[in-house]
C-alpha cells in the first residue's frame, strides 16, 4: 500500500501518535519495518512496538525486531549487564509468545560486533526506535539519524505515564509546577487500559531475520558466558537478589503490594534503614522491563493511606525527570553542569576555589573516606546496587564538596552512580544525581564549596546501613562481600591515571562520539524566590542535532 509519511502517521490511534517524535525524516515504502529494541525490554504496554506493529499493518510490509543488547559504552559492568541480558532472554521469549516470528536478536561482544543494524536500516521501509532521552541511549540514535537511508526513523517515547512532548518546556523546572501541569493528563492517561496491537495481524520478516547467522537464542545461550565475552568492568559483579526481566519485576511489585508495602507507604519511605519501605522497582522500571502504566494503574487502584504519597512521588518526580531530559537533553557525551539552571552554575563557580577535602574516586569507591555515615551508604551501594533516594541525597551532596572542581563532582557522581546501581542511565537517576548540585531547586544560603546549593551532610545513623545488606540480598553476614573485597573493587577500577580536571574517561569506541560536536545547552533558569517563572522568562529548548542531521531526500525538516 503506498502511503506517504503524513499518511501513515494519520493510521496512529492518539494515544501512540502523541507519544512520536520524527527523528528522521525520510520516504515510507513497503520494505520491512524494523523496532530497533534497547532500552526498553518488555514486549507489552511497549508503544514503540505497538508502533512499529501498527504501521507494518498500514503498509501491508512485514516486520523485524531487532533487540540490541550493547556492551561498549561508558561505565558498563557484568553486574548491569547480566541484569540486561536476562531482560532481553525474558523479552525474547514474550515477543515469540506473543506471535513475533521475525527476531534477530544481537549480544555485542568481543569478536561479535557486527552493523546489523546499519544493514536493516539501508532495506527497511520504516526504523522505529525508543527515544533515547539520556546517555548511553542518545550517541547510538544520532548515528542511526544521520546516516543516509531512505526510511525515515519514528521515535517513540515509551517510559513515562504522561507523554513528554505533553508537556511545556516551562513546566520541567520545579516539581510542584509540574505536578499541577500534569494533574488531569495523569488522571487520563491513569483511566484506561492498555491495549497492545496483535502482533499475529501482520506479516514478519522472517527471511530477512534467517539471513543473519550472528543472530543469538538467549532462551538457550549460557549468559555467564556471554558475560564474560563483554568489554564490561567484570570487578563490580552481579547482584543475584534483583534478576531482570518483566516477570522478576511484576513479581517484586506484587510481592510489595501483598505485604502492605503502599498500605505503610507514606511512615516508612523516608527511612533508609527500613529497607521493605520502598518498592525498589526502580531499576525495572529504568530499563524499560515493567510498565509505568501498569504500575500508576495498580497504584491508583489500590488502597491505603501510602497511595497518596506513592503515586505524587511516582507520577510527579518521576516524570519531572523524563520531561526534563526530553526538552532539555544532555550531550551523547555525558551529564554537565549546562544542564543546571543558571544560578545553580554561577552560585558553584563562584565557590570553584573554596578549599575542600579533596578525595579521589578510587577512595570514594571503595567506601575508604574516613566518614562512617557516607562510607556505610558506599557499602551498602556497592554491595547491594541500591541507595534509598534520601541517602543518595546525601551521599550524592558530600561527593560535591570532596571532589576539585564542579564538573568533576557531576562525573564522579555519574560514575559512582553509574557503576554500581542498577537503576542508572535513565532520567530519574540522572535527576537525583544533578539535584544533589541544584536541579529542580532554588538558592539557600550561601556555604562553601556549594554555594547557595542546599547541603545535606551524610547522616552518622548510615554507618549502620551495612549491617541490613542481609536483607536485601538473603546472605548471612559472614557471605556478604566484606570490606576487604570492597576495597579490592575500588582499586582494581581503572579510574584513569595523572592529574585530571575531570575524571570522566572518553568512551571506549571513538567511532561513535567523534562526528559528535558538543552542542550549547540551554537551561531556563529557577526562580529565585520559589515564584514560577513565566513561560516568556523562559529560553527556548534546544533543538536535538539529528534533526539537524536528517540532510536527506531534498531538505531538512525541524521536527522537534
Amino acid at each position: 500500500m503506498a502511503l506517504s509519511h503524513e499518511s501513515l502517521r494519520s493510521q496512529l490511534p492518539s494515544h501512540l501518535l502523541q507519544r512520536l517524535r520524527i527523528g528522521k525524516n525520510g520516504k515510507v515504502s513497503q520494505q520491512p519495518v524494523v523496532y530497533w529494541m534497547r532500552s526498553v525490554l518488555r514486549a507489552h504496554e511497549n508503544p514503540a512496538l505497538d508502533v512499529a506493529v501498527t504501521a507494518a499493518r498500514a503498509l501491508q510490509a512485514p516486520l523485524l525486531v531487532l533487540l540490541h543488547v550493547e556492551d561498549e559504552y561508558l561505565h558498563a559492568t557484568a553486574r548491569r549487564q547480566q541484569f540486561l541480558l536476562e531482560g532481553a532472554r525474558a523479552v525474547q521469549r514474550e515477543l515469540r509468545q506473543r506471535g513475533a516470528k521475525a527476531v534477530v536478536t544481537q549480544v555485542d561482544r568481543n569478536g561479535n560486533r557486527p552493523q546489523i543494524l546499519d544493514a536493516l536500516a539501508q532495506q527497511a521501509g520504516l526504523v522505529v526506535a525508543e527515544e533515547p532521552f539520556c546517555t548511553p541511549w542518545l550517541a547510538g540514535v544520532e548515528r542511526l539519524c544521520a546516516h543516509t537511508f531512505d526510511a525515515p526513523v519514528w521515535l517513540l517515547d515509551c517510559c513515562g505515564v504522561v507523554p513528554c512532548a505533553s508537556v511545556k518546556p516551562g513546566s520541567c523546572h520545579r516539581a510542584y509546577v509540574y505536578e499541577k501541569a500534569t494533574v488531569q493528563l495523569h488522571k487520563d492517561c491513569i483511566a484506561g487500559l492498555w491495549k497492545d496491537a496483535p502482533l499475529e495481524s501482520c506479516a514478519h520478516a522472517t527471511a530477512m531475520s534467517e539471513s543473519f547467522p550472528t543472530t543469538s537464542d538467549l532462551e538457550t545461550a549460557d549468559i555467564t558466558e556471554l558475560l564474560e565475552e563483554m568489554n564490561v568492568d567484570m570487578t563490580v559483579p552481579p547482584v543475584q537478589h534483583t534478576p531482570g526481566g518483566s516477570a522478576a519485576g511484576y513479581a517484586r511489585w506484587n510481592s510489595w503490594l501483598q505485604s502492605g508495602g503502599l498500605k505503610t507507604y507514606a511512615k516508612r519511605r523516608n527511612d533508609a534503614m527500613d529497607v521493605h519501605g520502598p518498592s525498589r522497582m526502580s531499576a525495572y522500571l529504568n530499563a524499560g522491563m515493567v510498565s509505568p502504566l501498569r504500575i500508576a494503574r495498580e497504584a491508583n487502584a489500590s488502597s491505603g493511606s501510602g497511595k497518596a504519597k506513592f503515586l505524587a512521588e511516582f507520577l510527579t518526580w518521576r516524570g519531572l525527570a523524563y520531561s526534563h531530559c526530553y526538552h532539555f537533553p544532555m550531550p551523547p557525551s555525558g551529564a554537565t553542569l549546562a544542564q543546571l539552571p543558571s544560578w545553580a552554575q554561577e552560585t558553584l563557580r563562584q565557590h570553584e576555589r573554596d578549599p575542600r577535602g579533596k578525595l579521589s574516586l578510587r577512595q570514594l569507591a571503595a567506601a575508604n573516606t574516613g566518614d562512617r555515615g557516607w562510607d556505610g551508604m558506599q557499602r551498602y551501594l556497592v554491595e547491594t546496587g541500591e541507595l534509598h533516594n534520601n541517602a543518595r541525597m546525601g551521599w550524592g551532596k558530600a561527593i560535591a564538596k570532596w571532589a576539585p572542581n564542579p564538573q568533576a563532582a557531576i562525573d564522579m557522581l555519574v560514575d559512582l552512580n553509574n557503576r554500581f546501581a542498577l537503576d542508572g542511565f535513565a532520567p530519574p537517576s540522572y535527576a537525583g544525581l544533578l539535584g544533589c548540585l541544584g536541579l529542580f531547586e532554588g538558592p539557600k544560603q550561601d556555604v562553601q564549596v556549594l554555594g547557595k546549593i542546599s547541603f545535606r551532610p551524610p547522616k552518622p545513623k548510615y554507618a549502620a546501613l551495612p549491617s541490613v545488606i542481609s536483607e536485601v540480598t538473603g546472605k548471612r553476614p559472614t557471605e556478604a562481600m566484606g570490606a576487604a573485597n570492597v576495597e579490592a573493587m575500588g582499586a582494581a577500577t581503572d579510574f584513569g591515571k595523572g592529574p585530571q580536571v575531570s575524571f570522566y574517561q572518553p568512551p571506549p569506541q571513538p567511532t561513535i562520539h567523534d562526528y559528535l560536536v558538543k552542542p550549547n545547552v540551554i537551561i531556563a533558569e529557577n526562580d529565585a524566590d520559589g515564584q514560577v517563572p513565566t513561560q516568556d522568562s523562559l529560553p527556548t529548548p534546544r533543538k536535538r542535532r539529528w534533526v539537524l542531521a536528517s540532510k536527506v531526500n531534498g531538505g531538512t525538516i525541524d521536527l522537534t
